[in-house]
């Protein structure tokens, strides 16, 4: 994929490039853990420079700087975690939402709130999370006494979500290839943009003014935040498989988007050119580690290869 000037990601400063460690003699390629493990999903804290990755019957925590385990414990059947401070919140497909203390993996709270697999999972502020569930639920968990606050019926399977930083508004996507937005002030959810398949993933910028979503049709498509309720279509961008998942930085006019596909293929896009790495198994979750710009360098979940940190000094390049 070749980016176009003046297009889909504005001109950034020149990443640099780096490796901290090999793998099979490979700079710039780490995998943490069982290098044959499914991860059904990983969430990153920059600040304490954690990760934590579901891998089906387990949690386990990582210090990515320094590649140490931390933790592991059993959790069976998670499908989507999300962290909020040392607080880990997991959606299983029994429809339990869990959270944990990430430092001990002590459980603080667990209920089960649907009789529909959790698909997605997102902390909206320190006292509610948010599920969307496989039949078009959306649930509201208050995580402080372990009790459901609401449940939304959407009528599709609600494939991801995202919150703005201040936790005001709530985006969600569904299989329809549909975007919504809820707020407290319209108590509704609003249709603010739509696709063709399944919206496999969304992101929010940092400044909460800009929101990028991926399809199952191989499309990532840029969204101008206009206020709670609107979204305007920037631009558009095509890939040659399913878009799993994707991260997205930006800085002003700096911007870059990490994608992961469902052939194994990564793609990071800058203002001056393209990042490519390919594994042989699907990239169910990909994060840029922010706090190294301009360094590039991101963490993958497989499905089946384990978890990879990858810097950019082990992709190829074509500008």
């Amino acid at each position: 994929m070749m980016p176009e000037k003046n297009s889909f990601f504005m001109p950034g400063a020149l990443l640099l490039l780096f490796a901290q460690s090999s793998l099979f003699g490979q700079p710039g390629i780490v995998s943490l853990g069982d290098k044959n493990a499914i991860v059904y999903d990983l969430t990153l804290d920059s600040v304490r420079g954690i990760l934590a990755a579901s891998l089906g019957d387990r949690i386990e925590v990582w210090d990515y700087r320094n590649e140490v385990l931390l933790k592991s414990w059993k959790a069976p059947r998670v499908l989507a975690i999300d962290f909020r401070g040392e607080r880990l919140a997991g959606a299983s497909m029994e429809g339990n939402i869990v959270v944990w203390n990430s430092l001990s993996g002590n459980e603080i709270a667990k209920a089960k709130v649907s009789d529909s697999p959790l698909t997605c999972i997102h902390w909206i502020d320190s006292t509610f999370a948010v599920a969307g569930s496989d039949s078009g639920e959306i649930i509201k968990f208050n995580t402080k006494i372990g009790k459901t606050e609401s449940v939304t019926k959407t009528g599709r399977t609600v494939t991801a979500l995202a919150v703005t930083g201040g936790g005001k508004v709530l985006f969600s996507a569904n299989s329809k290839g549909q975007i919504y937005s809820w707020n407290d002030r319209s108590d509704q959810f609003i249709f603010v943009g739509n696709d063709h398949g399944w919206v496999r993933d969304i992101r929010i910028s940092q400044d909460d003014k800009t929101l990028v979503s991926a399809n199952d049709n191989g499309s990532i498509k840029r969204w101008r935040i206009i206020d709670d309720n609107r979204l305007e279509m920037i631009d558009k961008k095509r890939t040659d498989s399913w878009v799993l998942c994707l991260d997205y930085q930006a800085k002003g006019k700096k911007n870059n988007t990490a994608i992961g596909l469902r052939n194994g293929r990564i793609i990071i896009v800058t203002g001056f050119g393209d990042y490519h790495y390919k594994v042989n198994s699907m990239i169910n979750r990909i994060a840029i580690i922010k706090e190294l710009s301009p360094i590039i360098k991101v963490v993958i979940g497989t499905h089946g290869e384990g978890i990879k940190i990858i810097s950019g000094n082990a992709m190829s390049f074509s500008e």
